[in-house]
């Protein structure tokens, strides 16, 4: 058989394949160098309704949340943004749960399918239709249309499945780089709290160590000033044999006493937690002993055994500073006068309570104050939850700082410490 220009389809076929072969090249490099997908479907539509010689050709985008098949790219049927639902009675729903191409030679001897309503208006006879697939999902259906009845050859259909599949790695690629630049996103955003995280210690440290040298200078310092006066004056009075050196000595020791006792409470701020001497529960109790001191409100603990498990010292100093940290917000911006302090497990959880009589959240901004933060990033560290509620009511106010620790994770960092 002779075409127009008086070749055989034999001597046609190897010319159209080479031709199909150069489209799907172009095609390839376009859609490789453009980042606008609506383009590269543009023209992917174009470039292969001119080569196949089909009077309509559109690619429909599916929509997983909606289950639709909306229009996004067509030539010759003026039906872009139309959609319809998906489903198998319609030509596209059908195509788009089919493994292959799908066919019709006739549309009027069809029975598996009807054309779907949006081109109803249209006298199509017949059709090729491809799914649009993913590695993961199908995005939509590949659709060429033709006003008079043809079937389509091998050749054509390997290139209409080719075109569909540069699509896909493109509508694929372009998902990506939307999750990418969400997750950059996400993680210059993590990457700016952990900075203020550790600008807001670094701070807390530097306050930590202008007290620390405050109170070496103003009380250590001056009792050992004291001291060293007391013993002068004891020395000069051994030399001439006079009396008082008792009531001199009393007052010596008593200096020395509150010497010891407040090195003994620095210690303590500097290394809370000595696992090994003394454990996570006398640590907990020394901090409510010096919270009722420092701030003269009233402190309760209440724990259950859940606490002989903390075996290691990065653990319980986190945890200790925690509850300190928590207390510190409670009294200086929640005005509280009574703290309970829980600690229990639940559902393989530590859970830590820290609740307050203050004057509640909503009336006070300091659900989001430095010492919070701190608090939430610990909790990162460890792999745990940090959470603050207002429990203010009719009769009472007050708020609550919850911390959960999955209890496997006590374990892990013992033994990343024992390691």
């Amino acid at each position: 058989m002779k075409n127009d220009k008086g070749k055989t389809r034999t001597e046609i076929e190897p010319i159209k394949q080479q031709r199909y072969h150069e489209s799907l090249a172009t095609l390839g490099v376009y859609a490789l160098e453009q980042d606008d997908l609506e383009a590269i479907m543009h023209r992917a539509v174009q470039q292969t309704c001119m080569n196949l010689e089909v009077e309509s050709t559109f690619i429909a985008q599916y929509n997983p949340e909606q289950d639709t098949l909306k229009v996004v790219a067509e030539t010759g049927c003026e039906c872009k943004e139309l959609k319809i639902i998906n489903d198998a009675k319609w030509d596209l729903g059908y195509a788009l749960q089919s493994g292959k191409p799908v066919c019709v030679n006739d549309y009027t001897k069809e029975n598996r399918f009807i054309i779907s309503p949006i081109l109803k208006h249209h006298d199509f006879k017949s059709s090729v239709l491809v799914a649009v697939r993913g590695t993961e999902e199908t995005y939509g259906v590949f659709g060429f249309y033709t006003l008079e009845k043809r079937s389509f050859s091998e050749s054509e259909l390997n290139f209409i499945q080719m075109a569909a599949n540069i699509v896909a790695v493109a509508i694929e690629r372009k998902k990506t780089q939307k999750r990418l630049k969400k997750t950059n996103a996400q993680l210059r955003e993590e990457m700016k709290r952990s900075r203020q995280y550790q600008k807001d210690i670094l701070k807390n440290n530097i306050i930590e160590r202008w007290e620390l040298g405050g109170y070496l200078h103003d009380n250590l310092g001056q009792m050992l000033a004291s001291a060293k006066i007391i013993i002068h004056d004891i020395e000069n009075k051994l030399k001439q044999n006079e009396t008082g050196i008792a009531e001199q000595i009393v007052t010596l020791n008593s200096i020395i006493d509150k010497g010891i006792e407040g090195i003994r409470n620095l210690t303590h701020d500097i290394i809370p937690v000595d696992i090994e001497k003394e454990g996570v529960e006398y640590a907990f109790h020394f901090l409510m002993r010096q919270t009722q001191k420092l701030y003269d409100i009233n402190c309760m603990l209440k724990m259950n055994k859940i606490v002989t498990e903390i075996k290691n010292r990065k653990m319980a100093t986190h945890l200790y500073h925690v509850v300190q940290e928590a207390i510190k917000n409670a009294v200086m911006h929640g005005a509280a006068k009574n703290i309970t302090v829980t600690v229990r497990e639940s559902d393989d959880n530590l859970i830590l309570k820290i609740a307050d009589d203050g004057i509640g959240i909503s009336n006070k901004k300091q659900s989001n104050g430095k010492g919070l933060r701190i608090i939430k990033h610990r909790m990162d560290l460890l792999g745990g939850t940090f959470d603050i509620e207002d429990i203010s009511d009719d009769h009472a106010t007050g708020a609550r700082v919850t911390i959960t620790l999955p209890l496997e994770k006590l374990k892990e960092e013992q033994e990343t410490e024992d390691g």
